[in-house]
């Protein structure tokens, strides 16, 4: 028999730590429950300045899931409306608290002191959420919050409004399960015919007059933002890594998870003047580090006009 060596069984003992190690950390799915109401998408994960922290999954709007499909016919434009109006209602959710345990010198043990409600940030998105929404109104308002905002089917919402019904149905090919797996003969699939049964609106006329609703708000909503993009009173600059560099961008809303400052439009014209004119027009960067001491830099120079995250909201 092989003598093993004690270099050996300390490769092993190490290949065995990291084999328990890898498998005892597992990536948290959704429930069952929940992958039936919404997508869910495993997606890499990263910081403001673009570095990879890991993976998870993330819920999918349902607008994406509508947009992607032929029958709803959701133009590019329409689903930038919806990006926009769906980016400024998450970022009002952002809810920095201060640790309850935090009793020692500095801290307090009154929670409602430690709420944070009333940052720049959450200010300026309840702003956007309210100019989205005061294009619309009534059934329309509700539709539009129940699907682009909580991501209820036009069905769901007809169901809440006006009363379901059971429907029953038939699946004649269902592959049957065993242990979790397809079961096979012969190399073919194994099927059964089954009955299911779900609640569906009493009529189809009522999901109908849901969808109109949204189509009406969906119009509202697209000439809203695109008079915003076109007028624009407060604008935002933000970094966008993209592979070793990084460049600064200049919008309406930036996309959720980068680093950005925002200010009126004069101010952004003088942060961006400044930039150019110490780092050239495309504003590209080795890194987004680099980016952003650019960034904070031309701020001070300009008089430090733009608003930013407070360190709280970055570390909720």
């Amino acid at each position: 028999m092989k003598k093993r060596t004690t270099k050996g069984l300390r490769g092993a003992l190490s290949s065995a730590k990291a084999k328990m190690v890898s498998t005892s950390i597992a990536m948290e799915q959704p429930t069952a429950e929940q992958a039936g109401k919404v997508e869910y998408v495993r997606q890499q994960i990263r910081d403001e300045m673009g570095k990879q922290v890991g993976f998870a999954y993330r819920r999918r709007p349902l607008f994406e899931t509508l947009a992607a499909g032929k029958a709803n016919a959701i133009t590019v434009d329409e689903l930038a409306a919806l990006r926009f109006y769906r980016a400024a209602f998450d970022r009002c959710d952002r809810s920095a608290t201060k640790s309850c345990l935090n009793v020692g010198v500095g801290g307090t043990r009154d929670p409602g002191k430690d709420l944070i409600s009333a940052t720049p940030a959450i200010l300026e998105a309840k702003r956007k959420v309210a100019l989205c929404e005061g294009a619309m109104g009534g059934t329309v308002l509700i539709t539009m919050r129940a699907v682009v905002l909580d991501d209820q089917s036009f069905s769901e919402i007809a169901i809440a409004r006006f009363g379901g019904r059971n429907q029953d149905w038939i699946i004649v090919d269902e592959p049957v399960l065993r242990n979790g797996k397809p079961v096979t003969e012969n190399g073919k699939l194994v099927t059964k015919t089954v009955h299911r049964e779900r609640i569906a609106p009493r009529s189809g006329r009522h999901r109908q007059m849901v969808s109109d609703e949204f189509r009406i708000g969906l119009r509202a909503l697209t000439d809203r933002v695109r008079s915003l993009v076109s007028r624009p009173g407060i604008e935002e600059l933000w970094i966008e890594p993209a592979g070793k560099g990084a460049s600064i961008r200049r919008g309406v809303c930036a996309p959720n998870g980068l680093y950005r400052r925002w200010g009126s439009s004069i101010h952004i014209d003088g942060v961006l003047a400044a930039l150019r004119g110490m780092h050239g027009e495309t504003l590209s960067f080795a890194t987004a580090a680099a980016a952003q001491v650019a960034l904070e830099a031309a701020d001070v120079a300009t008089g430090g006009h733009l608003a930013q995250l407070v360190r709280e909201e970055l570390a909720a």
